[in-house]
């Protein structure tokens, strides 16, 4: 739910309810029905809100209550017992003050596994002094500094105790890192064909070798991105995996997915015939990097295969690209290339 009172302020909330059975709840066969606030998350409304001061730099606040749907009391003993806040924002990142999120939260809970893409994280959370795991992860009287540079987020907070006669009483110090990035994989359970003379078993292999030109179906595949952003200039690392593939294809006369049948044609008594079973997994990296001019003008410049890597040699390879894979493996067969250039946009 969101309202907008003002241009740069927002109101917003969540009310969540639920109907709750819980059976022999006292271990004396009594049973139980009630409605319950935060069926799945906890109710709450907020306000926040920001103010261009220029030179890149805003002012922003946050004012978040929590409350029971079911009784209308305030959570956390505070009327925004949430969050209540105060700062400034920049590229240089964020300095607030107030009621707020430590980063046993914010980078030590971050991570969404149901947020659009997949990603993966590293995060150090430490701190010292203060009771900080009776906080419920928000701390009083706190000054915290946060960051994103591209996959790398940092945060610094400080809470003071303001006990009397005491500096160092009740006050936390603390901060974490935390790395994201984005990791795309394709796994192939089963790729079949069913015929009269049996099942043509796919995955993992040159088949379907007619369909494919020789080039199979990897059972794995999979991409690794990085990307840091510093305004008008970018730079991206990619890296692309394909698994080994295994160097049969039951649609060539033979359903059998050993290593003695192999499209090769080495005898299994032949020494060393196994190392004609499997053409070896692949890695090629790219780098992308863009310099923006103005808003319409922008230049670039490319690395493909920047570690100049090798193509595997798959020996049973289709007729018209022998020894290669160049559906898979092109990249290793052209080598480290360069490109550059401009856009412009009118």
């Amino acid at each position: 739910m969101l309202f907008r009172s003002d241009p740069g302020v927002t109101l917003y909330g969540i009310v969540s309810s639920a109907v709750r059975y819980t059976s022999n709840i006292d271990a004396r066969h009594h049973d139980q029905l009630a409605l319950v606030s935060g069926g799945m998350v906890g109710s709450r409304f907020g306000l926040k809100g920001s103010e261009d001061l220029g030179g890149g730099n805003r002012a922003i606040f946050q004012l978040e209550s929590g409350f029971g749907s079911d009784t209308g009391q305030a959570s956390y003993n505070s009327f925004f017992g949430r969050q209540a806040w105060v700062g400034l924002s920049g590229d240089w990142g964020s300095l607030t003050f107030g009621r707020q999120y430590n980063a046993l939260n914010n980078i030590g809970w971050a991570f969404n596994p149901l947020a659009q893409g997949w990603g993966v994280f590293w995060s150090d959370p430490v701190y010292i002094g203060g009771d900080i795991f009776f906080q419920d992860y928000r701390i009083n009287n706190s000054v915290v500094y946060q960051r994103t540079v591209g996959p790398f987020s940092v945060q610094l907070d400080y809470g003071a105790g303001e006990q009397p006669g005491s500096m160092n009483h009740g006050t936390t110090l603390g901060g974490g890192v935390k790395f994201t990035s984005r990791v795309e994989a394709t796994y192939v359970l089963r790729y079949d064909r069913d015929t009269a003379a049996g099942i043509q078993r796919f995955a993992g292999t040159f088949g379907p070798y007619d369909l494919s030109s020789g080039n199979g179906t990897p059972r794995i595949r999979g991409n690794w991105q990085n990307t840091l952003d510093f305004g008008d200039y970018t730079i991206s690392a990619t890296a692309y995996y394909v698994g080994r593939i295994k160097e049969v294809a039951t649609d060539q006369g033979n359903l059998s997915t050993s290593c003695a049948a192999n499209l090769y044609k080495v005898a299994a008594s032949a020494p060393g015939y196994e190392k004609f079973c499997y053409v070896n997994s692949f890695i090629n990296v790219d780098l992308n990097q863009t310099f923006r001019v103005g808003d319409d003008f922008t230049f670039f410049l490319n690395v493909k295969n920047l570690l100049d890597a090798r193509a595997p040699v798959a020996p049973a390879a289709y007729a018209s690209a022998p020894n290669f894979l160049t559906t898979w493996h092109y990249a290793g067969l052209i080598g480290r290339q360069f490109r550059a250039g401009a856009t412009f946009r009118f």
